[in-house]
């Protein structure tokens, strides 16, 4: 045994506000000891949106557009009698806008970064050319993420397929897209009489901090000939404003749907509704729109929509007869996928299933400790799974039962579109439900990770052809049996399947405002504690801005809390804790010491 004292460390990850246990260390050992980990976790933690926007304090601008940033993708066109525009709307120019914009991404010029529409549609079309809602869209892009345009044709697909879905090479790609979360936003309050001025200016705080969001209005055929439109005015006040632009100034009911993006507003733009030269209330300000009908819908694509335009009601005086006139944007809802920064899945379960009948099998996933054979919690594979069973919801392995008529549950095919009775291959995140788990996870503990398959009717069996965990990151690819035999099969009517294998995952897993707590030998010299000499980084090689705060009362003991905000959510960071760090008889560490974590 050496005669110098090495200074040893012990780690604990607590809750930031709970008490640390005594440890006690033999610092003449060489070796660095380490305690096991126990995790006391609050509620599942989401970065608020507030971060996301400017702050309140900040004025905004009179007018911002953010489709002239390289994030926003080149406007398209879903083509003539197509059902596709949910795809369009929330997959290929929200979620593309948004990602690009959170990452910094060059999406106007490069495919790669471009969600391409068709991913999501056919996820939610129930097996069919049909109608969708923005629900299903939302949560099949949160849920399994987007496939970029660019793998999206790499891989074979036609977009003018619509019953196909696609293989696990695909599922896995998409998943690096996944969105963090759903927001919802009403525009509009007394019965869609009234323009919310709060959420109208933090719409406005979102658009000129670069994201965009979508809406569902109704529809009278292509290119919108329920929409009203006019066009803009140079301002007689000499404001400048933009001038010749078509403006829809009201809509009036149409029995179809559709859905369009709003990328962003001018407060000044004005259009003379009532044709007295004078500027009157209501005539001025307006969202800037994107819409998936082509370059030669209104402005290259784009048309403004007047903030009046958004009631019930005009307030223009004399502004004619408006028969029929209904909301712009139906009941005032906005909708915003708010992206991630970066993402890699903490661990996958690559599945195949063999069905002839897609719309019939309902999946979900579980987590034990191993001691047991039986999931200590189950969910649904998607961002939502709890639903309203009036809706029709179509999202990929929804559960069946919640298809409240045939028709909803869409048609009798296969994963390829098919009649046959096939195999297809998934791969479902993890993460989730890892997340969910984490208060009861110990680290250097193995868990038990199960998918679960219910059948539906007895004329379309189910069978659970393979399951195996893989994690990338740590270049893990387990075996396809661990709950043999294969393949198992259900055939009676809600009756369920399960197989399941085991993991040990090789990172912590913490909290988003959860603290590190490191506990040294011997007290700790306070000028050699800072950022450079213990310090947290992300992925990219960023140091994170974490705080140390080094306890006066025993300078063993060192917490590195969160940054503001807290950890990034679905990140790995690594802590290093260098040999710069001196205890107060200035030992040293043996060598530099490296401890992963990820905040799901």
């Amino acid at each position: 045994m050496s005669s110098k004292k090495i200074l040893s460390v012990l780690i604990i990850i607590i809750m930031m506000l709970g008490l640390v246990q005594g440890v006690s260390a033999d610092v003449e050992e060489l070796n660095i000891e380490e305690l096991s980990v126990e995790i006391e976790i609050g509620g599942d933690l989401i970065m608020p949106l507030e971060n996301l926007l400017i702050p309140l304090n900040t004025p905004l601008p009179s007018s911002h557009d953010v489709s002239l940033s390289n994030t926003f993708p080149p406007i398209g066109d879903q083509g003539r009698n197509t059902r596709t525009c949910a795809g369009w709307a929330f997959g290929y120019y929200q979620a593309t806008n948004n990602l690009a914009n959170r990452r910094g991404l060059d999406a106007r010029n490069n495919t790669r970064y471009q969600i391409h529409p068709i991913w999501a549609y056919n996820l939610i079309n129930g097996g069919g050319h049909r109608d969708t809602y923005d629900i299903d869209a939302l949560n099949a892009l949160a849920s399994f993420g987007g496939l970029s345009w660019f793998d999206f044709e790499q891989l074979g697909f036609s977009r003018t397929v619509y019953n196909t879905w696609f293989p696990g090479v695909a599922w896995e790609r998409a998943l690096g897209n996944r969105m963090a979360t759903i927001e919802e936003w009403r525009l509009t309050s007394n019965q869609n009489m009234n323009i919310n001025q709060n959420t109208l200016n933090n719409l406005r705080r979102l658009l000129v901090d670069g994201y965009v969001v979508s809406f569902h209005t109704q529809y009278s055929g292509r290119h919108l000939s329920n929409w009203n439109t006019m066009t803009s005015s140079a301002r007689p006040d000499g404001v400048p404003s933009p001038a010749g632009q078509y403006v829809t100034t009201w809509v009036n009911s149409a029995n179809g749907g559709h859905f369009m993006t709003i990328v962003g507003f001018c407060n000044n733009i004005w259009v003379d509704v009532n044709g007295n030269g004078v500027i009157d209330p209501g005539e001025v300000g307006a969202f800037k729109i994107a819409n998936s009908e082509g370059t030669d819908w209104g402005d290259g694509g784009f048309m403004w929509l007047l903030y009046d335009a958004l009631t019930q009601t005009t307030s223009i005086p004399n502004a004619g007869v408006q028969n029929r006139r209904i909301p712009a944007i139906s009941d005032g809802m906005i909708a915003f996928l708010q992206p991630k920064l970066e993402y890699a899945p903490l661990l996958m379960a690559e599945v195949t299933l063999n069905t002839g009948r897609r719309a019939f099998v309902d999946v979900e996933i579980g987590i034990s400790p191993t001691t047991t054979t039986v999931p200590a919690m189950t969910r649904g594979i998607t961002y939502e799974h709890f639903y309203d069973t009036s809706r029709g919801f179509r999202i990929a392995f929804n559960s069946p039962s919640l298809h409240i008529t045939s028709g909803m549950r869409g048609t009798g095919v296969n994963w390829t579109g098919q009649t046959t009775v096939t195999d297809g291959t998934f791969m479902f995140d993890l993460t989730p439900i890892i997340n969910h788990y984490r208060n009861h996870i110990t680290h250097n503990t193995p868990l038990r990770f199960y998918i679960r398959v219910r059948g539906d009717s007895t004329n379309s069996p189910v069978e659970i052809r393979s399951f195996r965990l893989i994690d990338r990151r740590n270049n893990f690819v387990g075996e396809n049996m661990v709950s043999a035999p294969f393949p198992r099969t259900v055939t009676a009517n809600n009756h369920t399947i399960m197989a399941f294998a085991d993991y040990t995952l090789p990172q912590r897993v913490i909290g988003q405002n959860n603290s590190i707590n490191l506990q040294f030998s011997s007290p700790i010299q306070a000028e050699t504690i800072a950022l450079s000499t213990i310090r947290v980084e992300n992925e990219r090689g960023s140091v994170v801005n974490a705080n140390l705060r080094h306890n006066a009362s025993d300078r063993r003991n060192l917490t590195i809390a969160p940054p503001l905000g807290g950890w990034e959510r679905y990140t790995f960071y690594r802590l290093i804790i260098t040999t710069e760090v001196r205890s107060d008889g200035g030992n040293t560490l043996a060598e530099e010491r490296i401890i992963e974590f990820f905040v799901p």
